[in-house]
Protein backbone atom coordinates (compact mmCIF):
# COMPACT_ATOMS: atom_id res chain seq x y z
CA UNK A 1 0.00 0.00 0.00
CA UNK A 2 1.63 3.60 -1.18
CA UNK A 3 1.58 6.45 1.62
CA UNK A 4 -0.54 8.98 -0.18
CA UNK A 5 0.36 11.56 2.83
CA UNK A 6 2.02 14.54 2.65
CA UNK A 7 2.16 14.58 -1.38
CA UNK A 8 2.41 17.12 -3.96
CA UNK A 9 -1.10 19.38 -4.38
CA UNK A 10 -2.70 17.36 -1.91
CA UNK A 11 -4.46 18.48 1.22
CA UNK A 12 -4.02 16.03 4.31
CA UNK A 13 -6.78 15.79 6.84
CA UNK A 14 -6.70 14.41 10.37
CA UNK A 15 -8.87 13.40 13.12
CA UNK A 16 -8.21 13.63 17.10
CA UNK A 17 -11.19 12.52 19.33
CA UNK A 18 -11.19 14.67 22.60
CA UNK A 19 -13.43 14.01 25.59
CA UNK A 20 -12.39 17.54 26.14
CA UNK A 21 -12.49 21.00 24.03
CA UNK A 22 -9.52 22.50 22.81
CA UNK A 23 -10.02 25.72 24.36
CA UNK A 24 -8.77 28.68 22.78
CA UNK A 25 -5.52 28.52 20.55
CA UNK A 26 -3.15 31.03 20.33
CA UNK A 27 -0.23 29.06 18.26
CA UNK A 28 0.70 25.73 16.69
CA UNK A 29 4.12 23.56 17.03
CA UNK A 30 4.54 21.67 13.85
CA UNK A 31 7.29 19.52 12.44
CA UNK A 32 9.09 16.67 11.24
CA UNK A 33 11.67 14.06 11.30
CA UNK A 34 13.93 14.95 7.93
CA UNK A 35 13.35 11.07 7.41
CA UNK A 36 11.97 9.65 3.98
CA UNK A 37 13.37 9.54 0.42
CA UNK A 38 11.84 13.73 -0.25
CA UNK A 39 11.43 14.66 3.13
CA UNK A 40 10.45 18.81 2.34
CA UNK A 41 7.00 19.82 2.11
CA UNK A 42 5.39 23.25 1.43
CA UNK A 43 3.06 23.51 4.32
CA UNK A 44 0.51 26.75 3.60
CA UNK A 45 -1.81 26.49 6.29
CA UNK A 46 -3.69 24.45 9.18
CA UNK A 47 -6.83 24.90 9.87
CA UNK A 48 -8.21 23.42 13.42
CA UNK A 49 -11.70 22.62 13.66
CA UNK A 50 -13.41 21.99 17.66
CA UNK A 51 -16.35 20.68 16.65
CA UNK A 52 -17.48 20.53 20.45
CA UNK A 53 -17.87 24.24 20.39
CA UNK A 54 -18.22 24.94 17.01
CA UNK A 55 -15.06 26.92 16.04
CA UNK A 56 -12.33 27.14 13.68
CA UNK A 57 -9.23 28.28 13.79
CA UNK A 58 -6.74 28.69 10.70
CA UNK A 59 -2.95 29.06 11.17
CA UNK A 60 -1.35 30.31 7.87
CA UNK A 61 2.42 29.45 7.11
CA UNK A 62 3.35 29.21 3.41
CA UNK A 63 6.96 28.03 4.26
CA UNK A 64 8.73 24.97 3.78
CA UNK A 65 10.15 23.13 6.87
CA UNK A 66 12.91 22.02 5.25
CA UNK A 67 16.51 22.26 5.68
CA UNK A 68 17.67 22.75 2.09
CA UNK A 69 14.90 25.83 1.47
CA UNK A 70 14.63 29.11 3.57
CA UNK A 71 16.18 29.39 6.92
CA UNK A 72 16.83 25.28 6.84
CA UNK A 73 14.21 25.11 10.17
CA UNK A 74 12.01 21.79 9.94
CA UNK A 75 10.49 22.70 13.25
CA UNK A 76 8.21 25.85 13.53
CA UNK A 77 5.66 27.58 15.90
CA UNK A 78 3.05 29.36 13.53
CA UNK A 79 1.09 31.87 15.52
CA UNK A 80 -2.59 32.95 14.82
CA UNK A 81 -2.65 36.42 13.02
CA UNK A 82 -4.69 38.98 14.66
CA UNK A 83 -7.00 39.42 11.70
CA UNK A 84 -7.60 35.52 10.29
CA UNK A 85 -10.97 33.67 10.00
CA UNK A 86 -12.75 37.02 9.54
CA UNK A 87 -14.82 36.50 5.83
CA UNK A 88 -12.95 39.48 4.29
CA UNK A 89 -9.60 38.46 4.83
CA UNK A 90 -10.67 34.48 3.65
CA UNK A 91 -12.06 35.96 0.44
CA UNK A 92 -8.99 38.05 -0.23
CA UNK A 93 -6.49 35.38 0.53
CA UNK A 94 -9.01 32.88 -1.63
CA UNK A 95 -9.15 35.17 -4.43
CA UNK A 96 -5.40 36.16 -4.74
CA UNK A 97 -4.52 32.33 -4.70
CA UNK A 98 -7.03 32.16 -7.82
CA UNK A 99 -5.43 34.34 -9.68
CA UNK A 100 -1.81 33.34 -9.06
CA UNK A 101 -2.68 30.20 -9.62
CA UNK A 102 -4.71 30.50 -13.05
CA UNK A 103 -4.29 33.62 -14.70
CA UNK A 104 -1.13 33.34 -16.67
CA UNK A 105 -0.42 37.20 -17.00
CA UNK A 106 -0.93 37.51 -13.50
CA UNK A 107 1.19 35.00 -12.24
CA UNK A 108 4.21 35.67 -13.91
CA UNK A 109 4.67 39.09 -11.39
CA UNK A 110 3.15 37.00 -8.61
CA UNK A 111 3.94 33.36 -8.70
CA UNK A 112 2.84 31.25 -5.79
CA UNK A 113 5.44 30.02 -3.85
CA UNK A 114 4.81 26.23 -3.93
CA UNK A 115 4.96 26.53 -8.00
CA UNK A 116 7.55 24.63 -9.79
CA UNK A 117 6.39 26.48 -12.86
CA UNK A 118 9.16 29.20 -12.88
CA UNK A 119 8.55 33.03 -13.95
CA UNK A 120 11.16 32.48 -17.38
CA UNK A 121 8.12 29.07 -18.29
CA UNK A 122 5.24 31.66 -17.43
CA UNK A 123 6.83 34.84 -19.51
CA UNK A 124 7.60 32.46 -22.05
CA UNK A 125 4.26 30.94 -22.39
CA UNK A 126 2.80 34.12 -22.35
CA UNK A 127 5.33 35.53 -25.21
CA UNK A 128 4.12 32.29 -26.96
CA UNK A 129 0.60 33.00 -26.28
CA UNK A 130 1.02 37.05 -27.89
CA UNK A 131 3.00 35.68 -30.79
CA UNK A 132 0.10 33.37 -31.57
CA UNK A 133 -2.97 35.90 -31.19
CA UNK A 134 -0.49 38.23 -33.53
CA UNK A 135 0.32 35.90 -35.97
CA UNK A 136 -3.42 35.03 -36.12
CA UNK A 137 -4.56 38.93 -36.47
CA UNK A 138 -1.99 38.68 -39.05
CA UNK A 139 -3.77 36.18 -41.24
CA UNK A 140 -7.53 36.75 -40.43
CA UNK A 141 -7.02 40.88 -41.21
CA UNK A 142 -4.13 40.80 -43.69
Amino acid sequence: MDNFLFTRGNTDVFVLNLSQSLGAIQALRIGHDNSGESPSWFLEEIVVIDEQVNHAWAFTSSQWPALEREDGRIERIIEQAPNEGTFRHEMLKRWWRGLTETHLWVSVLAKPRRSRFTRVQRASCCLSVLLTAMFANAMVYE
